[in-house]
């Protein structure tokens, strides 16, 4: 997901092969109370962007889950600058994990995000614990060059994450590769 205007957007998405699975409609509004990607971006905007943010936000309750309060709203994303990653657990779709890392440009400030989403189904403490050791780091490098926005380089941060999901690749040695 990237910073669009007075929102987000999603840009791209990967899908797995496996049978049940989730994957949003591209160019669909990011909620920065409700998705783990728009948590995952409003919680690393400078304190008084965000502050305007949160004071300007349509709170939608898309789920019983979703978080409609601005101060609960204001420690989850004080949480997910302290962890960095969000979660969304069922607050845009019941049946639904979702995490998110924020994406950083050169000079360090919040360009986007990731995000996994996994079936409730499938999601456990230890799927959400190699997820997030996966989309939590100090510094990834894409390589020595410039780009123009950050979509390309969320792309291949997705594809990167995703592939250590058990069960994406067809062959586990082709994570290696």
């Amino acid at each position: 997901a990237i910073p669009q205007g007075d929102g987000c957007i999603f840009v791209d998405a990967q899908e797995t092969h496996r049978d049940l699975r989730l994957i949003g409609p591209l160019g669909a509004d990011v909620h920065y109370h409700a998705t783990a990607a728009g948590k995952a971006i409003a919680a690393f905007l400078p304190a008084t962007v965000r502050s305007t943010l949160l004071q300007e936000l349509r709170l939608v309750r898309l789920t019983r889950k979703t978080l409609t309060n601005r101060s609960l709203i204001e420690r989850e994303w004080e949480k997910v600058h302290r962890l960095g990653f969000a979660l969304n657990d069922e607050e845009t779709i019941l049946g639904a994990e979702f995490l998110a890392a924020p994406i950083f440009d050169a000079t360090l400030s919040v360009c986007g995000s990731i995000t996994v989403g996994i079936p409730k189904a499938r999601f456990s403490d230890r799927v959400r614990k190699v997820v997030a050791d996966h989309l939590v780091d100090d510094e990834i490098s894409i390589g020595d060059y410039v780009l123009s926005g950050g979509e390309l380089a969320a792309m291949v941060l997705m594809d990167s994450v995703v592939r250590q999901l058990p069960g994406v690749l067809g062959d586990a040695e082709s994570a290696e590769q």
